[in-house]
């Protein structure tokens, strides 16, 4: 959920996960809001929107994810996954930028 800046006010909550949510992080332009699954999973919410539904799941078939980081530009996020290996998504999208291995 987000939270209007100096206000008690809850401004939007987000469905989608089943899992707690272990970590969330906003965007650097303040227009998304991810988390990091207790599922391994990402949820990428737009802050904005009318949708409580993820804008995107991001996930690593083989490993889980354990962190996570957007890039300076908020076009990317950056994932650490388990089995040593790094993902990079394309976050209005969703989809894999660069694996590192």
């Amino acid at each position: 959920m987000s939270w209007l800046p100096l206000c008690t006010q809850q401004a939007n909550s987000f469905i989608g996960a089943e899992d707690p949510m272990l970590s969330v992080q906003f965007s650097p332009d303040d227009e998304k809001l991810v988390g990091c699954n207790a599922d391994g999973k990402l949820y990428v919410y737009a802050t904005a929107a009318s949708s409580r539904k993820p804008k995107a799941v991001m996930r690593n078939n083989i490993a889980r994810l354990t962190n996570h980081v957007w890039s300076p530009n908020s076009k990317l996020i950056a994932g650490a996954c388990s089995d040593g290996t790094m993902m990079v998504w394309n976050a209005s999208s969703g989809n894999i930028h660069t694996v590192l291995e």
